[in-house]
């Protein structure tokens, strides 16, 4: 993919549009054969690990939320995160900005605090906006296309572990 020439580690998390396209302008197929299952887990530095959901469809659905809590349940590092592409809530009322289903997010953000979640990073709009809720850290991280969409300028979050400790900022382009 374009993004291997970066030369630094990435992972994604599928989105609306991979899944919804065509076999031929990309799609779950494209995805799967790129990069592998859309639920997954990766661990960094044996010190963080983030579990990645597949909400391309709205919703994460009874199997989703069994891994997760198992995957929590037998975490053992100092840092989590969950990436999905929709995230949680976007603090407005748009249902189309964020996770379709109250009853889905209540208990994903149940499921956050009771684990201890360092942060919850979710895409879909395409701006930044950071906030807090309980322990648990909630981001919606931006966008790398080169003009304002939704709100805001293009850009990344960037994380940082170093000493023990994790830090955060937002890096505008």
């Amino acid at each position: 993919t374009a993004l291997d020439s970066v030369g630094v580690p990435y992972y994604a998390t599928i989105g609306n549009h991979d899944l919804f396209q065509s076999g031929s302008a990309g799609g779950w197929d494209t995805w799967k054969s790129t990069f592998g299952p859309a639920t997954y887990t990766v661990t960094i530095a044996s010190k963080v690990r983030i579990l990645f959901l597949d909400t391309s469809s709205g919703e994460i659905g009874a199997t989703q939320f069994q891994w997760l809590e198992a995957q929590l349940a037998a975490n053992t590092l100092p840092y989590v995160f969950v990436a999905s592409h929709y995230p949680i809530y976007d603090g407005m009322t748009p249902v189309m900005w964020r996770l379709s289903s109250v009853d889905e997010r209540y208990k994903l953000m149940s499921i956050l605090n009771r684990y201890g979640v360092y942060a919850f990073l979710g895409g879909h709009i395409h701006g930044y906006r950071q906030t807090q809720v309980g322990p648990t850290l909630h981001f919606t991280i931006g966008s790398m296309y080169p003009y304002a969409l939704d709100f805001g300028n293009p850009g990344f979050v960037m994380f940082n572990y170093s000493s023990g400790a994790m830090s955060w900022q937002w890096v505008g382009m």
